[in-house]
């Protein structure tokens, strides 16, 4: 990973509304890596080099409030990290891909899984082969290539299983593939959005995958996040459930806000906007964007909150949640972020990120479990 190049906005300074002056941080900043991408506003940032970014993000402040051990496992930090299932990662990067840029984006990346049923005459075993080869009257020793390539010199319309894989697998060179049936539930998925005259344009006007990387003042703490979808005037983040459960769907959607979390993502995004807008006046925009569409964006005093909920199970059904600036929701999320950056910087100090484990020493002291914390039904 090499250093991105910051592209400043010269013209672009002088039209933008004005700030309150820059500070500076209040507590001594983390050290970065030198491979590490500093301080801005990225466009067109690959979603693994967002990642590897060793800086907290809103999924990590919720990883502190389970444990600090918790989310050092979990971290930049760990260098023996479990492996994580990557089906349903890729998954829900195709949808990602489809409903925040489009089918075009989703063709770049992703392409459907060939079929053998499609070709029902091409040859695949070795038997085949030789069957073919025998009834032309032709030997039949020799490995798979050699037979092939007789086959071939003998005949050259006949189908090989082999030779189409790999045509096909040169047609589609880095792409993921899928089933083609997945492919189009994710366009039957998009079909729900887009169709509908309100949510239809969500996910239009603005930029997917905008990452802002900030240095939190008062703690010294690097921060990042990535918002799936930026508007002039909303931040628009995209979520999947499943209600397998089938419980009232609009109950699920406030059971998923409350299980996950989700009001401490709303937080955190709100305050790298505000961040963005003090790296934009600071020139630190990298990657491809309109400045007329950034001037915009940078001139609304706050943006709209608003959840975009999709389910991934049966009938993709939609709804979207705006969570209110002002409500008790945001104050919470900004509470438990102001306590994970806190508490970040906290075991930093004590034990740095060079592989050392964090450990809350404090937290394992042996303490007596009491009646009151005990739920009634378990001494029926």
């Amino acid at each position: 990973m090499s250093q991105a190049q910051e592209i400043h906005y010269d013209a672009l300074h002088n039209t933008l509304p004005d700030f309150e002056p820059f500070e500076m941080p209040q507590a001594e900043p983390i050290p970065l890596p030198d491979n590490a991408y500093g301080d801005g506003v990225y466009f067109d940032l690959a979603e693994d080099v967002y990642h590897a970014q060793p800086r907290l993000s809103a999924s990590g402040i919720k990883a502190t409030q389970a444990s600090i051990e918790d989310f050092w496992h979990d971290s930049w930090m760990n260098p023996l990290p479990d492996r994580e299932e990557k089906d349903s990662l890729t998954l829900g990067n195709a949808y990602h891909a489809r409903i925040l840029e489009g089918r075009e984006a989703l063709d770049r990346q992703f392409a459907p899984m060939i079929n053998k049923a499609d070709y029902p005459d091409a040859l695949e075993t070795m038997d085949q082969m030789k069957k073919r080869l025998k009834a032309l009257d032709l030997k039949v020793s020799g490995n798979k290539p050699e037979l092939i390539e007789r086959l071939k010199d003998a005949d050259p319309n006949v189908v090989v299983w082999d030779e189409i894989v790999s045509e096909y697998g040169k047609k589609h060179a880095g792409k993921t593939f899928l089933h083609a049936d997945q492919l189009q539930r994710i366009e039957y998925a998009a079909a729900f959005i887009e169709k509908h005259p309100t949510l239809g344009k969500a996910f239009r006007g603005g930029y997917p995958e905008v990452t802002v990387l900030w240095t939190d003042r008062e703690t010294g703490v690097r921060m990042k996040s990535r918002i799936d979808y930026l508007k002039p005037r909303a931040i628009v983040d995209l979520k999947s459930f499943a209600n397998k459960s089938m419980k009232n769907i609009e109950r699920a959607i406030t059971g998923e806000i409350a299980n996950y979390r989700y009001f401490i993502q709303a937080a955190v995004y709100c305050e790298a906007l505000e961040q963005a807008k003090e790296l934009v006046k600071m020139g630190k925009v990298i990657g491809d964007v309109d400045p007329d569409w950034l001037k915009q964006c940078c001139a609304t005093p706050e943006h709209q909150f608003m959840f975009v909920f999709q389910k991934s199970t049966k009938a993709p059904l939609v709804r979207a949640r705006i969570i209110p600036r002002d409500r008790m929701l945001i104050e919470s999320g900004r509470s438990a972020m102001k306590i994970g950056m806190r508490q970040f910087r906290e075991f930093y100090d004590r034990f740095g990120d060079q592989g050392e484990p964090w450990i809350n020493i404090e937290a394992m002291q042996p303490v007596n479990v009491e009646d009151d914390e005990i739920p009634v039904w378990a001494f029926e």
